[in-house]
């Protein structure tokens, strides 16, 4: 793998994909962002969540729920 490989890179999350992962509207989302609930930072204009933030956020129990485990460590 090089080390530009995209496969090397964190996943991160927006506020749709978070919203609709969890039943939840996209504004409320970015209202839980802006203050401060969600850890997250802005890129080009929108938000971006990384998956620790969002187990932070959500607890292991509904992480693994909404967003499964992707790879094993």
């Amino acid at each position: 793998m090089s080390a530009t490989d995209v496969s090397d890179r964190p996943r991160t999350y927006r506020p749709k994909d978070i919203a609709d992962a969890t039943g939840r509207h996209p504004e409320s989302i970015r209202r839980n962002l802006r203050d401060g609930d969600i850890e997250g930072h802005k890129m080009g204009g929108e938000w971006v969540v990384t998956p620790d933030a969002l187990q932070k956020w959500l607890g292991d129990d509904l992480f693994e729920i909404y967003f499964g485990v992707e790879e094993e460590a």
